[in-house]
């Protein structure tokens, strides 16, 4: 039995490669969007640390001072990896939409593969029962 050759391989083999680096890319974002996310969570764990350790009593006039700026940047760095985020998300979305298209357009083609792949060995199988009830008609035949 012949071997099955599906023409579109090359066609599939570029679809799987270009499903694969959406993927890739994909996976660069979201690792950049846990990486702002873990630096937002370290900087208000950073703030709720510091405010409750701040005391104005014991450090006086000149720390709350210092430490008012302190607060004003974590505050103006959380709003700034925010807007990073979200920034992040809109992108995220935009590469999961042409990943999802691009994971669509292989399925299509590897299912036009399985497809044609199935009907050929069923092919295959039809002719060689052919062959062999052939085969075996001939020789009752020339039994007789």
């Amino acid at each position: 039995m012949k071997r099955f050759q599906f023409k579109l391989d090359k066609v599939l083999a570029l679809r799987e490669n270009n499903e694969k680096n959406w993927k890739i890319k994909l996976g660069e974002v979201v690792s950049k969007m846990n990486r702002v996310r873990g630096e937002m969570k370290r900087i208000e764990q950073s703030h709720r640390q510091h405010f409750k350790d701040f005391s104005l009593e014991k450090e006086g006039l000149e720390y709350l001072k210092v430490a008012e700026l302190y607060f004003r940047k974590m505050e103006e760095d959380l709003k700034n990896l925010g807007e990073r985020m979200e920034e992040l998300t809109l992108e995220r979305e935009e590469i999961q939409q042409e990943y999802i298209k691009a994971s669509n357009d292989r399925k299509v083609i590897a299912k036009l593969k399985d497809r044609r792949e199935a009907e050929y060995y069923k092919e295959q199988k039809l002719s060689e029962i052919k062959e062999i009830d052939d085969l075996t008609t001939g020789v009752y035949g020339r039994a007789r």
